[in-house]
């Protein structure tokens, strides 16, 4: 009898779009072999899936997303997601680990910043008192996932944004020449513009010689699209 995962695997490659897949795989650089199975299509294939999982033991379910995230197909990997992503809140300190893996392995933009903003945005919503250690090493890592991650993980945080925390990190970058670098930074403070701009624009005035001309296009689209 077949595991839910290989019968999810099943699933997903009898449905995969040769065309898509072949589009995809350009847009992530061809680091990923893929399905083809577009975002809607995918939740609505697996939704029986994640939905049978709601009451799965947790240790189960930290075993499921790493299993899934073993799989080539990058497909996989975001149902990975899609079935953490309803444990978020159900995460313990210890899965610290679990989240340092799944950002360092197999990483690009696309699996990376959600589990920054969602992953390690809750985490360190439920965790405090281990946040600046764990950033701090983030950021000292020289992993270029790990940095873009503790630059965005605040993204959802709105008015509990910690301002001086962002701002530190960002300059702690400056003169990197690595662009998700500097795009992470650009990107957190246009969020956070749509909660304070005036801070943002004072910020980016104040600091104009010493960010990238990518930091500061990005974090002023905003604050110049609604003058």
């Amino acid at each position: 009898m077949n595991s839910p995962i290989q019968e999810v695997m099943e699933v997903l490659k009898s449905h995969g779009d040769e065309d898509y897949a072949v589009r995809m795989k350009s847009y992530l650089k061809d680091h990923f072999e893929l399905y083809g199975i577009q975002s809607p299509k995918r939740k609505l294939l697996t939704k029986s899936f994640i939905k049978s999982h709601k009451k799965t033991d947790y240790q189960n379910i930290k075993s499921m997303v790493k299993d899934l995230w073993e799989y080539p197909f990058r497909d996989v990997q975001y149902v990975a997601m899609d079935l953490f992503s309803s444990y978020l809140k159900t995460m313990e300190k210890e899965d610290l680990s679990l989240l340092e893996y799944l950002i360092t392995s197999k990483s690009w933009w696309d699996t990376a910043d959600w589990l920054a903003a969602h992953g390690a945005g809750t985490y360190f919503m439920k965790f405090p008192d281990v946040k600046m250690e764990v950033i701090e090493k983030w950021m000292q890592s020289e992993n270029l996932w790990l940095i873009r991650s503790g630059i965005i993980h605040q993204l959802f945080y709105k008015e509990k944004t910690d301002f001086d925390l962002m701002v530190a990190l960002i300059l702690d970058q400056k003169g990197s020449k690595e662009f998700f670098i500097n795009k992470a930074s650009g990107w957190a403070l246009r969020q956070y513009s749509k909660t304070n701009p005036s801070m943002v624009q004072l910020f980016i005035d104040e600091y104009s010689s010493e960010l990238s001309n990518l930091t500061i296009k990005e974090g002023m689209k905003w604050i110049v699209k609604n003058r």
